[in-house]
C-alpha cells in the first residue's frame, strides 16, 4: 500500500510540474526574467503569483488546454493539498 501511494504522489508531483511551468511562462512574459528566475527557484511564489493574477491572465490572453487560469490554479493548490495528504498516510503506513 505505501507503494502504491508512492506512486500516486509522483504522479501528483509530475502534474505539479506541469502546473508550474504553465504559471512560469505566464510569469515570465507578464514580469520579464528577474521574477521568473525568483518564480523558477521558488514555486512558493509561481503559486501566490498565479493566484494574484489568475483572473487577469483569463483576460489577457486565452489558456492553453481549454481550461483558465483561474480553473489550473485552483487544481495545482487541490493536488498540493492531495500530496501532502498522501505522503503523511504513505509516511504513518509505512511507521506501522
Amino acid at each position: 500500500m505505501v507503494m502504491i501511494l508512492g506512486l500516486l504522489s509522483l504522479l501528483i508531483g509530475l502534474v505539479n510540474l506541469a502546473c508550474l511551468i504553465v504559471f512560469l511562462i505566464q510569469l515570465f512574459k507578464a514580469k520579464g526574467v528577474g521574477h521568473g528566475i525568483a518564480g523558477l527557484c521558488c514555486g512558493l511564489y509561481t503559486l501566490i503569483w498565479g493566484w494574484q493574477n489568475a483572473d487577469a491572465l483569463d483576460a489577457a490572453n486565452p489558456p492553453p488546454a481549454g481550461l483558465k487560469y483561474a480553473q489550473w490554479i485552483r487544481i495545482w493548490t487541490g493536488l498540493i493539498v492531495v500530496n501532502i495528504v498522501i505522503n503523511i498516510a504513505s509516511q504513518a503506513m509505512a511507521r506501522m
